[in-house]
């Protein structure tokens, strides 16, 4: 492995692999050596901002004790998609977005299922004065029903922007 190529890739992880019931040989000790190599290359990029080889790199780090080829194999996939695209980089964008285009249903502060809350906040003089424009979270969410096909557990994956910026 010391001195190979990754081969390119489109994606760090195939949505058909399910790591969990590769039935490939366990690595050697040095190939393991070089598997955990990868995974903590792959954790340190993800703190670095390359967030989107996080899904694969916390996948594939669930291995490190008796990792198999296949999971080597998909560990090279992921360094093989950063090399493709290697210019990759966290695009900060502050402005507001417009959800206008998105239907919405409105809820009344859940005073349905909580008729007696209300919203405590700090008296004028121990806030802070608003000193820029106003911030709007967005969330986006996805799930795979049951994607593990050992213990049926599902996978979701949450995208959360403090405006258009992606944030972790």
């Amino acid at each position: 492995m010391i001195g190979q190529e990754f081969p390119t890739s489109e994606t760090p992880m195939s949505e058909t692999l399910h790591p969990k019931i590769d039935d490939s040989e366990l690595l050697c000790k040095i190939r393991h050596s070089h598997y955990r190599s990868l995974v903590g290359c792959a954790n340190w990029l993800i703190i670095l901002g390359r967030f989107d080889i996080a899904y694969a790199t916390n996948t594939f780090s669930r291995f490190s004790n008796a990792p198999q080829v296949g999971h080597l194999k998909g560990m090279i996939r992921v360094f093989g998609y950063l090399k493709k695209y290697n210019k990759s980089k966290i695009m900060i964008d502050p402005n507001y977005p417009d959800h206008d285009q998105f239907e919405s249903n409105t809820f009344e502060n859940w005073k349905e299922f909580y008729p007696e809350a209300q919203e405590m906040l700090p008296d004028k003089q121990d806030r802070p004065d608003y000193l820029g424009p106003p911030i709007r979270i967005t969330v986006y969410k996805d799930s795979d029903h049951a994607h593990d096909l050992v213990t049926r557990r599902s996978v979701t994956g949450i995208l959360l922007l403090v405006n258009n910026t992606t944030v972790k």
